[in-house]
């Protein structure tokens, strides 16, 4: 028999019509398997979490078969820490239990940043960088003609803030920037002072500390600033002859007695 003529038989189409059945019992199977294993039409609503607690939102997804993985925080001193400000997906998008919603909080610590600020620098420039890095500024003016318009100092609490120091971002910061003036102040006698008391008594006097020559060591070591006495200083100490504000003194220092010093002992004690 001829293949042209088995496909016209009846047992040629009892073949087909049973290959096509399993077919047709196969891919229904498989519908009904993948309906069941992806829980097709099975949907959670996502809740609104924006402006809840984390630990709270958390649990509300808990509730729901859901998942959270919180992927980033930001600090801002207008917001109350751990409150959500961001999810993915959007609330009410529709999910499958067991999906993970993405969760962006506020930051309880506020992130440290550096005072990278100079005395020297021109005022205004130094408040925008300031105000910058999430500082609260306030401007003091102060006599001094050497740095007038540019920074004198800053302070947080009454205390000096140092170039480099780093701050908790937020900070109330004093920047003192100095101003023009006719104004004269004594030059003090700053020979047999430590370095920190010789500047303290020129901040007091509104004067500022210039070059530190170092006559002993010559190569100086940070205990050698720490132990070093004021040997003479420039200009010279003189009552009859006030400075102007904002004036430089420049000192030479050692740790050794100063030459002349009668004084016994040395210089540390």
């Amino acid at each position: 028999m001829s293949f042209v003529k088995f496909l016209k038989t009846k047992e040629f189409r009892k073949h087909l019509l049973r290959i096509l059945g399993v077919n047709v019992l196969l891919i229904a199977l498989i519908w009904l398997f993948l309906r069941w294993y992806t829980q097709h039409g099975d949907f959670v609503s996502v809740p609104e979490l924006r402006g809840m607690p984390c630990g709270e939102a958390m649990a509300s997804l808990e509730a729901l078969d859901l998942t959270s993985l919180v992927v980033d925080s930001i600090y801002s001193a207008d917001q109350e820490g751990g409150t959500v400000f961001f999810q993915s997906p959007e609330a009410e998008s529709r999910v499958k239990e067991g999906r993970k919603i993405f969760l962006k909080v506020y930051a309880r610590i506020p992130p440290l940043e550096t005072i990278n600020i100079e005395q020297g620098e021109f005022g205004a420039v130094a408040v925008i960088k300031l105000k910058n890095k999430g500082m609260e500024v306030t401007l003091r003016e102060e006599e001094n003609n050497t740095l007038a318009g540019a920074v004198v100092r800053i302070t947080r609490d009454g205390k000096a803030v140092k170039a480099g120091e780093q701050l908790p971002r937020g900070s109330a910061l004093t920047v003192y920037i100095g101003k023009s003036s006719r104004a004269r102040v004594p030059a003090p006698d700053l020979t047999g002072l430590s370095l920190e008391a010789a500047l303290a008594l020129l901040d007091q006097q509104q004067l500022l500390l210039g070059n530190v020559h170092f006559i002993y060591p010559e190569a100086p070591s940070a205990a050698d600033s720490a132990l070093a006495r004021v040997c003479s200083q420039r200009p010279p100490f003189d009552p009859e002859n006030p400075l102007a504000k904002g004036s430089i003194i420049d000192v030479e220092v050692s740790t050794e007695p100063c030459q002349g010093d009668t004084t016994a002992g040395s210089p540390g004690l």
